[in-house]
């Protein structure tokens, strides 16, 4: 969620562009060597022609890959939490001073790259993570790279940056939530059902309007008449999802189970609260509380010094 600036001394040590020949360059270097060797054996002005000017097209090339990768800024990284199994996306907000800059790889980690043209001024790089665990999704460091316009030669600039996403429980869902708060000293309170959309109540005649994907099709074709199906959902009240009351001996299957009560209880506009071994939120409800209840859960069992929310 952040991008650590460097100061000054780590601005000209890591922001400044490397140039190196690529495997291909050294190849043709060595090439290049031996064909200048074979010209001065045979003494063929045409070999040291051709060699020179080969040569020559590197050495011009060698400011073509340098100014595309000069100037570059990377002005902020984002990532929004996703779920276990889910692609987490890290967007770039990329500044180019220059012209259009051709093929530039921009790479987290090896297996979390993006090569894209740069267009003049602002643009926004997204460079995707697919199937990532549990927990924080960190990198510290982005590089920058080029081997435009002959693929021979490399430049690189290295940019340290704290970049991280939160990656929560795959939810777990088809489970009812707690009947009750568990109160601190107050009576406990019961739990409403209202008309919703999450728990099967009971059929009722089918009456005009009724929504056709709420028909029990299976009565119908029993012979038992047309009927609708009814649906429930909590309300007026606060739930606890609490890690004891979880019946399960897996701490990931315990985490997917409490993330889709929280999840349910969200979407049903009911207070919900957290209980973690050594660790408990009180029952309340919005946006921020849904990612502090989920954030608990994503770094439960995890150290880390994430502080995004």
């Amino acid at each position: 969620m952040r991008l650590r600036h460097p100061n000054a001394a780590e601005t000209a040590e890591n922001h400044s562009v490397s140039l190196s020949p690529n495997t291909y360059g050294t190849i043709f270097i060595i090439t290049l060597v031996a064909m200048t060797a074979g010209a001065g054996n045979y003494n063929s002005n045409m070999a040291f022609a051709f060699t020179f000017l080969l040569g020559a097209i590197v050495l011009v090339s060698l400011g073509y890959t340098y100014r595309n990768l000069s100037g570059i800024q990377i002005r902020s990284i984002s990532a929004q939490g996703v779920f276990a199994g889910e692609t987490a996306k890290f967007v770039l907000h990329v500044h180019n001073p220059g012209n259009l800059k051709y093929s530039v790889k921009f790479e987290l980690s090896r297996e979390a790259y993006l090569v894209e043209n740069l267009p003049e001024n602002d643009s926004h790089i997204h460079i995707e993570i697919k199937r990532p665990v549990r927990g924080i999704l960190r990198f510290r460091m982005l590089r920058i790279q080029t081997t435009y316009p002959l693929g021979l030669l490399q430049a690189k600039k290295r940019m340290p940056v704290d970049a991280a996403c939160v990656v929560y429980p795959r939810p777990a869902y088809g489970f009812p939530l707690p009947s009750e708060t568990a109160g601190t000293g107050a009576a406990h309170n019961k739990m409403k059902r209202v008309p919703g959309a999450d728990d099967f109540h009971e059929l009722k005649t089918y009456q005009p309007g009724d929504s056709p994907r709420h028909i029990s099709w299976k009565a119908y074709s029993g012979g038992q008449g047309l009927f609708t199906k009814t649906f429930v959902a909590a309300a007026g009240t606060s739930i606890i999802a609490d890690w004891h009351q979880i019946k399960e001996a897996d701490t990931e299957a315990k985490l997917s189970r409490l993330c889709g009560m929280i999840m349910k209880a969200h979407r049903t506009g009911l207070r919900y609260g957290l209980k973690l071994p050594g660790k408990s939120i009180a029952p309340a409800s919005g946006k921020a509380h849904l990612h502090l209840c989920l954030k608990q859960l994503a770094i439960y069992g995890i150290a880390d010094d994430f502080d995004a929310y």
